[in-house]
């Protein structure tokens, strides 16, 4: 008796794993995508074979929609992205589902979240990344007066601080 239900047992597992969901898509970094639009300064949408994904740039934090210079940053997103082609080095997926990476504009360098900190659009996100390089263009950024670094201090809430001021 012990047998039959062994077999009959392995049978289930077998059917089991070859029923087994294909992994979740996520952005492949071979494939080129077409920017169809910048929600804002750190976040936007593609498309590659009639697949739209959400994509968040990975270490930086620009502006909230509410906040000020928002505006400002998103336009300087837009000037990078909009329309583009563009490839990606996918890190993670973020808790909202949207592909958290690296972007690059297909025949520019550096990549778009290095040049939006350097613009001063953004500042780096410290909690998910210590990159020196990353690091150093906000440095500079801010030696400049570039961007958001040109606001007066009281002025200037990181994006981080301004959401946990403003959760209720």
């Amino acid at each position: 008796m012990i047998k039959p239900l062994h077999c009959y047992f392995l049978s289930v597992c077998l059917c089991l794993c070859a029923c087994e969901q294909s992994p979740p898509q996520r952005a492949d970094e071979r494939m080129v995508y077409t920017v169809t639009r910048v929600l804002d300064g750190d976040s936007l949408l593609a498309r590659a074979n009639n697949q739209e994904i959400e994509i968040r740039l990975f270490g930086i934090d620009a502006p909230e929609l509410k906040q000020t210079y928002s505006q400002q940053a998103r336009s300087a997103a837009e000037r990078l992205l909009n329309h583009q082609s563009i490839y990606v080095e996918a890190i993670d997926r973020d808790r909202y589902g949207r592909v958290v990476a690296i972007v690059h504009v297909v025949g520019h360098e550096p990549a778009v979240n290095i040049q939006l900190v350097e613009q001063g659009a953004a500042w780096v996100y410290r909690r998910y990344t210590d990159d020196k390089a990353l690091i150093e263009k906000e440095r500079s950024a801010r030696q400049a007066g570039r961007g958001l670094w040109s606001l007066p201090q009281e002025q200037r809430i990181p994006p981080w601080e301004w959401r946990q001021r403003n959760r209720n």
